[in-house]
């Protein structure tokens, strides 16, 4: 199950990204989403 992590400011996404990146998390990010369902759905652990 992904988790939806939502960063209130460059200090905790940057902790998001360190930690998913050590941990060989997947991590998606996206805006608010509305194009999510154009294209090809991404597999990752997380979204961001």
């Amino acid at each position: 199950m992904s988790e939806h992590f939502k960063p209130e400011n460059t200090a905790q996404l940057c902790e998001a990204v360190k930690w998913a990146a050590g941990a060989g998390q997947a991590l998606e990010i996206a805006g608010t989403g509305s194009k999510r369902a154009i294209g090809n759905v991404m597999e990752t652990d997380h979204l961001l």
